[in-house]
């Protein structure tokens, strides 16, 4: 079994969530429900920090997708940041970088997500 968390930061206008394991199906589900439950709570901007994650596998590429589609829909804003170079080149196959900005550190990302 893949282990599997994520950390959450609630700021004014936007939620840092921190990954730490293997984004596959499990770990693409788990960003998509917290990213719905905030967005539930009215957020609507987001970062997610990858810095603990080393893979990211196609169908949890495919679940950013999805959530990116969700955030894009209620005028939002997702910015990725701290990726290993694997990650940020699953990104750019699988398209999300043209949609998608990736930062070297979570405070660049939150810097473009205050803009």
């Amino acid at each position: 079994m893949v282990n599997f968390s994520i950390s959450v930061e609630e700021k004014d206008n936007y939620v840092v969530l921190k990954t730490d394991g293997y984004v596959n199906n499990l770990g693409g589900r788990a960003i998509a429900d917290k990213v719905h439950d905030f967005m539930e709570k009215g957020y609507k901007n987001f970062v997610i920090n990858f810095q603990k994650s080393e893979i990211l596998n196609s169908i949890g590429a495919c679940i950013l997708i999805e959530v990116l589609d969700s955030i894009l829909e209620v005028e939002g804003k997702l910015k990725f940041s701290n990726c290993i170079e694997i990650i940020a080149q699953t990104m750019e196959i699988m398209g999300l970088t043209e949609y998608i900005d990736i930062y070297e550190t979570q405070e660049e990302a939150e810097n473009a997500i205050k803009d």
